[in-house]
C-alpha cells in the first residue's frame, strides 16, 4: 500500500506536532523548576540577611559576638532545602537539624581559621 502525498503530509505533521508538543512540555517543566529554585534561593538569602541584622542588633545591645553574613547564608540555604516536603517524620527532621548544626559549625570554624590567617598576613 502506497501513501499519497496528502496522507504522508498528515502523518509528518502529526509526528512534528507530537515532538514539538513534547519539547514544549519539557521546556515548560524545566522553566518552572528553575523559577522555583530561584525563588527558594532568594527566600534563603532574605531570611539569612534578616537573621543577621537581628543578631547584629542583639550583639550591639549586649556586646556579643557577630558572626559574618556568609555563615547565616550557609545555614539558611541548608534549612531552605527542607521546604521540598521531604521532612515528614520526626526522625528526618531531627537528622536534618543535626546535619544543619554540623554544617554551620564547620563553616564557622573555616571562617574563623580564614580570618586568623588573613589578619596574620595583613598585620605582618
Amino acid at each position: 500500500m502506497q501513501l499519497d502525498v496528502a496522507g504522508a503530509t498528515v502523518i509528518a505533521a502529526s509526528i512534528g506536532a507530537v515532538f514539538g508538543g513534547g519539547f514544549m512540555v519539557v521546556n515548560g517543566w524545566l522553566s518552572r523548576r528553575s523559577e522555583e529554585r530561584r525563588q527558594i534561593r532568594e527566600l534563603a538569602v532574605r531570611a539569612a540577611i534578616e537573621e543577621w541584622k537581628s543578631n547584629v542588633q542583639l550583639a550591639d545591645k549586649y556586646r556579643g559576638i557577630i558572626h559574618p553574613l556568609d555563615l547565616y547564608l550557609i545555614h539558611a540555604m541548608y534549612f531552605v532545602q527542607a521546604l521540598d516536603g521531604s521532612l515528614r517524620t520526626q526522625d528526618k527532621i531531627r537528622a536534618h537539624l543535626r546535619k544543619a548544626s554540623d554544617i554551620t559549625k564547620a563553616a564557622d570554624q573555616e571562617i574563623q581559621d580564614y580570618s586568623k590567617e588573613y589578619h596574620k598576613k595583613n598585620t605582618s
